[in-house]
């Protein structure tokens, strides 16, 4: 039944015994009026609280207003987000402050610690956040590094770890390291240990990766834009349209330890279309760098769907590491944010993949290169729209009501046929852990949860779910969360019933 017409009636029934209060003089008109203003607020709350509840729609409802959504960039500067805002501007929304009524907040740092705890606390259920709390877990410098994963160059923190590199660097003299502060800069080739101040603070160092694959004699690497919607459970994505390819500004041979920019990819580096093997595929072929990499490397003997195996599996890996970390640091709903970051990787001469680095806050401006602005407006649009912030429904990125939001995901949407909730199996709720799927079992934060990776399938065009892992991949599935398993269960059987939610 309609709402508003049952509390209409309510209200009729409510005037109706006014009446006959009035007649048996049992009552005065004082009575009557603070009778009908109760069944009024209570008509007006129901109604809000019916169509609202954060947890049983994947946004919050507001009430259409007309008014454009507002995003808001918290940087001293908006050059390194030229194309951030312009693709935000062409979507509708315009820029605003923290003092305005503003709806996604992009933050070129890490925003946790300049802005003050009521501020966090005081989110509203609507607004969104680039940055999720403790990102730090991955995208700090030295902390990945030191994850001892067999993807990541062995490394040591200084001087926190200085016996143990000296005792590593002794059992291995012919290895190369190199030295990198913790922002990673300031980076050099040790050659020589007794040269190193181990005791120095706020450094690491790392093994060099001595044999890199060259493309036309030069070293590069890759970059890899990845988006996290969701912790516990965890759903990541990785940009398929384009990857980031940087060449050294300088051939790798001759090698000279004091020439930095043979092995090292700086803010001045060599164009993918300045590179004479991969240039003639993108100008006359008008092939994306990813696919110009691809017909490369298969030419030197390697399949890319191996290398891209392993650039998912890494951060499949990392990310799994990190999301406890994550979690912890949290306070308010995980709805509230997103992450836009890139993976930098090289591949050495055996076509093994390792992670370098991961960039919180990639560049996204074009000022050096002006050919990258397509990659990053088409990265930037693609990110809004995997994450819902870039509806073309009027109401912007809030839901005009309960029916517009059952519109886009009703509960008949992530329903999936498990057998434990066709039969009697899952009776009690509390038989099998998969009993949570089960539609008379499921909370709202599952559901909730459901509906938002439902909406992420929908609206991802150009990205590939990497986590959880596509569907008989053979990934990462040992020792899961609760939540993750559950979510890996869910795609799995959306799989068998559509073959795109496999992947």
């Amino acid at each position: 039944m309609d709402l508003s017409r049952s509390h209409n009636k309510l209200l009729h029934y409510l005037l109706f015994m006014c009446k006959q209060l009035l007649r048996n003089r049992l009552a005065t008109c004082l009575t009557v009026l603070l009778i009908i203003t109760a069944a009024l607020l209570l008509n007006v709350s129901v109604i809000k609280q019916t169509t609202s509840d954060p947890k049983t729609t994947p946004t919050q409802t507001h009430t259409t207003d007309d008014k454009p959504p507002v995003f808001w960039i918290y940087h001293k500067t908006e050059q390194p987000l030229s194309h951030v805002i312009s693709v935000f501007r062409r979507l509708g929304y315009v820029q605003g402050g923290q003092r305005d009524s503003w709806d996604v907040l992009w933050s070129y740092e890490y925003p946790y610690r300049s802005l003050p705890t009521s501020f966090w606390a005081g989110l509203k259920p609507h607004q969104r956040v680039n940055h999720f709390p403790g990102s730090g877990c991955f995208a700090f410098k030295p902390q990945l590094a030191t994850m001892k994963f067999e993807f990541i160059p062995k490394a040591f923190q200084l001087p926190k770890q200085a016996e143990e590199f000296v005792t590593e660097a002794t059992a291995h003299p012919e290895q190369l390291w190199i030295k990198k502060d913790n922002n990673h800069r300031r980076i050099k080739i040790v050659t020589d240990i007794k040269s190193v101040n181990v005791h120095g603070e706020g450094s690491f160092i790392q093994q060099f990766i001595g044999n890199p694959l060259l493309i036309d004699g030069r070293k590069f690497d890759i970059g890899v834009y990845t988006v996290i919607t969701s912790v516990d459970p965890l759903r990541v994505y990785t940009y398929s349209g384009e990857v980031l390819v940087r060449f050294c500004s300088e051939d790798y041979e001759p090698f000279d330890v004091h020439k930095v920019k043979k092995y090292v990819v700086d803010d001045e580096y060599t164009r993918p279309s300045e590179v004479k093997s991969i240039a003639s595929l993108l100008t006359k072929q008008s092939l994306s760098n990813k696919e110009a990499l691809n017909v490369v490397l298969k030419k030197k003997g390697h399949p890319s769907n191996d290398l891209w195996e392993q650039v998912d599996r890494a951060i499949q890996e990392v990310l799994l590491r990190c999301e406890p970390n994550i979690i912890s640091k949290l306070s308010m709903p995980t709805r509230h944010f997103f992450e836009l970051v890139r993976f930098d990787f090289v591949i050495d001469d055996k076509f093994k993949v390792w992670l370098m680095e991961v960039n919180m806050s990639p560049n996204l401006s074009s000022d050096h290169f002006s050919e990258n602005r397509l990659m990053y407006e088409q990265v930037v649009y693609n990110t809004l729209s995997l994450t819902g912030l870039a509806r073309p429904l009027t109401s912007g990125i809030r839901y005009n009501g309960e029916y517009e939001s059952v519109m886009l995901v009703s509960e008949a949407d992530v329903q999936v046929p498990l057998e434990v909730c066709l039969d009697t199996t899952c009776a009690q709720c509390t038989e099998k852990k998969e009993c949570a799927l089960c539609h008379h079992c499921r909370s709202q934060d599952v559901s909730f949860s459901l509906k938002m990776a439902f909406l992420e399938h929908v609206n991802r065009r150009g990205f590939t779910r990497v986590y959880p892992p596509p569907v008989h991949s053979g990934s990462v599935t040992e020792d899961l969360s609760h939540a993750n398993h559950m979510m890996s269960l869910w795609y799995e059987e959306k799989c068998r019933t559509e073959h795109s939610w496999c992947f």
